[in-house]
């Protein structure tokens, strides 16, 4: 009802996420900066999990997770090797029901912190493949929205980005402290 309200407003909603499927949420700490940002949903407990373990069990048996135990700021996950077209089906198949809904464009979030020992189904070099990770995440989500959508042009916000990631677009730049740790992320 919300996003069908905001179209007949000539609004349109964008969702953000990140490309890990967790298995472990870290409850405490959202917990935390729902009491800081004051910004719990009216409905949602505040000690939500964020966990999909059936999803995750997925993945992991499919071999889809570029890392399957990455710990991040909302729990331990597996994070999406966007270099396997399979995995970018899977992953992308839960995206489809949120574009059907009205959803007009996706904010990737993430995609800076992929650990150095991460795999890769093209067979990068875990360096190379932390690297370049956001470039990939980006152009699935671009790509796969855009065969989804038919003719209306996709629009993906990346806030991580690589070389080539501009035509996926757009870019989003601003929330991250120009600091050496940033800068290495």
């Amino acid at each position: 009802r919300f996003v069908r309200a905001m179209k007949e407003r000539g609004a349109r909603v964008g969702l953000i996420y990140t490309p890990y499927i967790n298995r472990k949420g870290l409850p405490l700490f959202k917990l935390a900066a729902r009491i800081y940002l004051k910004n719990a949903p009216r409905g949602v407990p505040l000690l939500s999990q964020d966990v999909d373990e059936a999803f995750y069990a997925e993945g992991l048996t499919n071999r889809y997770f570029a890392h399957p135990n990455f710990v991040w700021w909302l729990g331990r996950a597996g994070a999406v090797d966007f270099t396997n077209s399979a995995a970018v089906d899977w992953w992308f198949s839960r995206q489809k029901e949120l574009l059907d809904l009205g959803i007009a464009f996706f904010k990737n979030d993430g995609g800076e912190y992929l650990p150095d020992n991460a795999v890769s189904a093209s067979g990068l070099r875990p360096g190379e493949h932390h690297n370049i990770y956001s470039f990939y995440y980006a152009r699935a989500v671009f790509e796969e929205s855009q065969k989804h959508l038919g003719q209306t042009r996709a629009l993906v916000f990346s806030r991580t980005a690589w070389a080539g990631t501009q035509r996926f677009p757009g870019i989003f730049l601003g929330d991250q402290t120009p600091d050496s740790k940033h800068i290495r992320s």
